[in-house]
């Protein structure tokens, strides 16, 4: 994208985000709906927050806290363990069989120097919950999780289903 591009694109972004009453100049909304454009401006600018403070918007305005994220990421984890109970598995301390699954427990016997503690491990996948996800992010724990079993699945909030390869390990990403 060459400048003039950017700076339109984020134009458009901040005009839409007026008109609409939504933010659609964060990370977030960015790695979703205009893909090929985050991913230029975290390429050419190190972050997202570097390529808005480069086009003159403040970065603070225009992102959620921190406290904020872990917040709706622990009401989303807690959701889902919920959501597997309703559907009638059974939450269990250790060593799930069928129709049962571990939750946010560190995983017997895990020899990584960094031990393993997926937010569910089932007998035959682990599933990791994320607000969004982006195989930059943390992919070495998930290439942890793989070496104890090969069916990982990134289970977040807004995204498209899609197999991401990590040292050549695929994850499945799943948009809930």
């Amino acid at each position: 994208y060459s400048t003039k591009e950017c700076l339109d694109i984020f134009s458009n972004l901040m005009n839409k985000s007026l008109n609409e009453g939504m933010n659609c100049l964060t990370r977030e909304f960015n790695s979703q709906e205009n893909i090929e454009f985050h991913n230029f401006i975290i390429s050419k600018y190190g972050s997202w927050e570097e390529g808005l403070r480069d086009f003159g918007l403040d970065p603070k305005f225009f992102s959620i806290t921190a406290s904020k994220r872990t917040r709706r990421g622990m009401r989303f984890q807690t959701f889902m363990d919920e959501t597997f109970q309703k559907y009638g598995l059974i939450k269990t301390d250790k060593n799930p069989v069928a129709g049962e699954y571990v939750s946010n427990k560190f995983i017997p016997d895990c020899r990584h120097s960094i031990k393993c503690k997926p937010d569910f491990l089932f007998n035959e996948m682990i599933i990791d919950t994320k607000t969004g996800y982006h195989a930059s992010q943390k992919p070495e724990q998930l290439v942890r999780y793989h070496d104890h079993i090969s069916n990982v699945i990134v289970l977040t909030l807004k995204d498209k289903k899609r197999v991401e390869s990590i040292d050549g390990r695929k994850i499945l990403v799943i948009g809930f």
